[in-house]
């Protein structure tokens, strides 16, 4: 929680700061760039850097009935996202993570992914897409988390 993170910031005399992320998978790039033997702002500009560079997307289902653009979803569609955009509709959730690679890797020039498979997901699943992407563009580094976040079948980060 953000807001709880500023106000503990001003409870403390250290030298602390807080640099929000949207989702798990930004919190990851940001860790990721922290550096033990930078600076403190050498940190801060390493950290937004990476927040700001990444992008993130999702692969998840419809809890309800749902309408995007002018279609309806019944509850449990499978369906890639970025943002607030439905990127594909799928009965597979590795081929929808594929997609969702895809998508995001092309529409920002990336060349890293990071797949994080969630608790109702295998590594096999998650070894799956992988080779789903290597098929279609070897340019593209993938590696595979164990997330185990709930809801999520997948979560992707592109650098």
């Amino acid at each position: 929680n953000i807001m709880a993170s500023n106000q503990a910031v001003k409870m403390t005399a250290k030298n602390i700061i807080v640099i929000p992320t949207h989702n798990v998978a930004e919190g990851f790039a940001a860790a990721k760039a922290f550096d033990p033997h930078s600076s403190f702002e050498q940190n801060k500009a390493k950290i937004e850097t990476a927040v700001d560079s990444c992008k993130s997307g999702a692969v998840t289902y419809t809890a309800k009935q749902c309408e995007y653009g002018n279609r309806f979803f019944p509850p449990g569609q499978i369906i890639g996202i970025f943002g607030n955009e439905i990127i594909c509709i799928n009965e597979d959730i590795c081929t929808s993570a594929a997609n969702v690679v895809s998508y995001l890797t092309e529409k920002y020039k990336k060349h890293k992914a990071t797949v994080f498979y969630g608790k109702d997901t295998t590594l096999i699943a998650a070894q799956k897409v992988a080779k789903i992407i290597n098929n279609s563009n070897k340019n593209i580094d993938i590696n595979i988390i164990e997330g185990g976040q709930p809801v999520y079948y997948f979560l992707i980060l592109v650098e």
